[in-house]
């Protein structure tokens, strides 16, 4: 089976750091998601600063695998990832239909 990504959010996050007199200290991140051969899903972290336009290196945290036998409702979440400024974890939970919500 082949290993699809199942979804891309895109969130931006002004956080508190060092700015640079071109920079107004936003950093913008998103989630990766894919669901691997076994039907976990799979989730990891992507963040850029203004005004780059790439996004960095996929940052995934130990805790990152969204188990087929989540309980619909109760939401899991990742170990701490470090973005500029602090920390955030993702969080997801299985709906009632099958679909993963999830959020940083």
């Amino acid at each position: 089976m082949a290993i699809a990504a199942v979804a891309v959010a895109a969130v931006t996050s002004p956080v508190a750091s060092q700015q640079s007199p071109d920079s107004d200290g936003a950093v913008e991140v998103r989630i990766t998601a894919r669901r691997l051969a076994d039907g976990r899903v799979e989730f990891g972290l992507q963040q850029r600063s203004a005004p780059t336009t790439r996004w960095g290196n996929r940052q995934l945290p130990g805790i990152r695998y969204f188990p087929t036998t989540a309980t619909v409702g109760r939401w899991l979440n990742s170990s701490p990832l470090t973005v500029t400024g602090g920390e955030v974890r993702i969080t997801a939970r299985r709906l009632a239909d099958g679909r993963v919500e999830f959020g940083l």
